[in-house]
């Protein structure tokens, strides 16, 4: 931060300082925002990227460890469909899914986009974009937790692959004195 910011800062404080809200970014993903007389300093969490998963290794991949398995395997997971030659393993990545991408959910009448049902569901902006969403050979089979995309519904079709998926649980560690 700055001489520039630091007077940004002040000015941000100066004319908000009759309760109105104001807000200002700063380098880093730092925001800073006024609220009923606050400053507060809020931190975006980091972009995450698209990764390959590896068979049978756990991926820490923001709030998620995901599994990629040939069975299915305790906890909660997604099940897809993947044509492909006996043998082969198809390319599956997670990563974050763009709001105009489009899934097709079983019992659904046609494709509707993940910021729709993510609004459907009351899945709020920032958890959107923090959502897995699975790729296989570079097309969307599914994003957690709303479903699988019809295309690669796995109902008695063939080889499938699962992904066994568990959500990390913060702690806040305060230390008593």
């Amino acid at each position: 931060v700055g001489a520039v910011h630091l007077e940004a800062l002040m000015d941000l404080t100066r004319s908000t300082a009759w309760g109105k809200e104001g807000r200002l970014s700063l380098p880093r993903g730092v925001t800073a925002r006024t609220c009923r007389r606050w400053l507060i300093l809020e931190t975006r969490p980091q972009r995450l990227t698209e990764v390959q998963l590896a068979p049978g290794r756990p991926l820490e991949w923001g709030e998620y460890t995901l599994t990629l398995l040939d069975h299915p395997e305790g906890g909660v997971g997604l099940a897809f469909f993947w044509r492909g030659r006996p043998g082969q393993s198809p390319v599956v990545t997670v990563g974050p899914c763009p709001p105009g991408e489009r899934l097709a959910l079983s019992g659904a009448r046609g494709a509707r986009s993940v910021k729709r049902l993510c609004l459907d569901r009351r899945i709020s902006l920032e958890e959107r974009d923090r959502l897995p969403a699975i790729y296989v050979e570079g097309k969307l089979a599914a994003v957690w937790p709303l479903g699988v995309d019809i295309a690669f519904a796995p109902e008695g079709r063939g080889p499938c692959r699962f992904i066994k998926i568990e959500k990390q649980i913060k702690e806040d560690r305060h230390d008593a004195q």
